[in-house]
This record gives structure tokens, sequence and C-alpha cells, in this order.
């Protein structure tokens, strides 16, 4: 009896040492494989919800009513950090997005990254200098030209450059003269674009914006771990709101159209970053079913 007990002992022991190596090798980082990784944009207008339907109403700071009709805006250039200052640059040509807020399939920018656990992610608000100036048959994916296929509307064919953030809607605050909607829809529109083009002039309007999200600032383990076989996704709230309560408080009466304003648009860009906030990362997702069953 007591060498039967000994034995399943050290049978139990034995097995116990087995899961833990499995476990630790399941967990081995090899940076020579490639995960799948996403970072979600999740759009919300301060507290509520983010519609498009000209009447559901928000109320901004300054007190005056709006509904949304457009949002628009391209994602680039994305860069992934680990806690050594090790940096992973998305390769240019897989990191060109348009994320519209009609339709919710373009919230997630998914690219492959090589395994490891990263700690801060960076991406561009934008299309940057060097793919604006590239040959048109260079510009692929989102950035094309092709109808149908591509940028769906967000170039300014006069200026040979693309619009990086459109946001449109009405609002009764908007007049009806030439300053404001001379239709009487009371639309506003904010089409932010210009990639420092000339290049030679100081003076040229560059509204190409930088993120950078800090991973560790969320509470718990929010890092983006990336394996072979499974999905990272780190999930932004993209609060719309502050392109007017932002630092640069902007009212819709005073200004409802900007387009190619070096100030003005400047001032919105100076929002673009408490737009922002990480909500939390999901990992070793199987698949995109998993990540739109928790919305």
């Amino acid at each position: 009896m007591k060498k039967n007990l000994k034995n399943i002992v050290v049978a139990s022991v034995a097995c116990i040492l087995m899961l833990s190596a499995c476990k630790k090798d399941d967990d081995i980082i090899d940076e020579s494989k490639m995960g799948d990784f996403s970072i979600e944009f999740d759009h919300i207008v301060g507290e509520d919800r983010f519609y498009i339907d000209p009447n559901y109403l928000y109320r901004n700071a300054k007190g005056e009513q709006f509904s949304i009709r457009i949002l628009m805006y391209y994602i680039s250039n994305i860069k992934l950090y680990k806690a050594d200052g090790s940096i992973y640059t998305v390769p240019q040509d897989d990191s060109y997005f348009l994320v519209n807020g009609a339709d919710r399939t373009t919230r997630f920018t998914k690219v492959k990254v090589p395994e490891g656990d990263y700690t801060k992610v960076e991406f561009m608000i934008g299309v940057d200098q060097e793919r604006n100036m590239m040959p048109m048959e260079r510009r692929t994916g989102v950035l094309s030209f092709n109808p149908g296929e591509g940028h769906a509307g967000m170039f300014w064919t006069w200026s040979q450059g693309y619009i990086f953030f459109k946001l449109e809607g009405n609002s009764d605050v908007v007049s009806d003269d030439q300053q404001g909607d001379p239709t009487g829809n009371k639309q506003f529109k904010y089409h932010i674009g210009g990639f420092g083009y000339p290049f030679d002039d100081p003076e040229a309007m560059n509204n190409i914006k930088v993120i950078s999200v800090d991973l560790t600032k969320t509470s718990g383990d929010h890092l983006a771990h990336v394996r072979t076989g499974f999905r990272s996704n780190v999930h932004l709230m993209v609060d719309l709101m502050q392109i007017f309560n932002g630092p640069n408080q902007w009212s819709i009466a005073n200004k409802p159209n900007v387009m190619f304003n070096k100030e003005d648009s400047g001032k919105i860009v100076g929002n673009f970053a408490s737009l922002f906030t990480h909500d939390h990362s999901e990992n070793y997702v199987k698949s995109e079913e998993e990540l739109s069953s928790n919305q």
C-alpha cells in the first residue's frame, strides 16, 4: 500500500513538472516567428456612443449641438516598442489604413509583427511625405486612385495631397452665409491635411501627427503579447468630442469650415493626441469574433 502511494506521489510530481515545463516552452519568445497584431479604433463621443445619424445630437463644451455625417482618417507608419527600447517598424507598404466611421470593419489595423511583449505603440494620423510624393502606381490599397478601391475621396486633387482626417456633420449654429453654409444645410466640414510641401518653404502647412500610446499606463497586464498562431489587439477608445473640447477648444459657430488653413487646422491637430485612450489589450485571441463579442 505504501509502495503504491509512493508511486502515485512520484507520478503526480512528475506530471506537475512536465506541465510546468510545457507552459514555459509554450511561452518562449521566438523573434524569428511572426504573429498577428492589430490596433482597434473604437469611437465614442464624450460619454455617449458614436452614431452617424442626422437625428442623434451631441453637445460640446461651448453648448453647441451637432450631429455627425462623415468620419474618416488615415492611420499609417505603425511601430511597436519593447521595454528594452528596441523598436519594430511595420514595413511601410503594409502600414496604411483608412478608418471609416460608417464601416466598423475598418476599425482594425491588422499587421504581422515578430513575437514579443510590446510596451508601447506608435502610429501616424495621416500619410507621410514620402508616400505623398510617390508615383501614383506606387500608391496602392487605401491610397489608390482606382475607383471604388482606394482613397474614397480623401485626396485634394488641387493640392496633390491626402486628406488625413475628415469630420463632417450638421449643427443649427452654422450660419447661412459664406462664412458658414450658404446652401442652408447647416453643415460643418473639417478636412485636415498638409505634409509640409513645398519642402523648402518653412511656412508650408504640415499637419502630420504622430501618436504614442504607452501600454504600461493601463492598470493590470495590458501589454501586447504577440505570439504565433494568435492575435494581440490593442483596444483604443477614440473620443471625437475632443476635437471640440480638447486643449484647443473649438466652436462650430465661429469656425464651421476648415480645410487648407494652417492656423485653424493646426489647432484641430493639436487636439488629436487627446482623442486616443488605451482601454485594454486582448491577447492570445484565436478569431476576430472573440473581439467582436467583447464590444
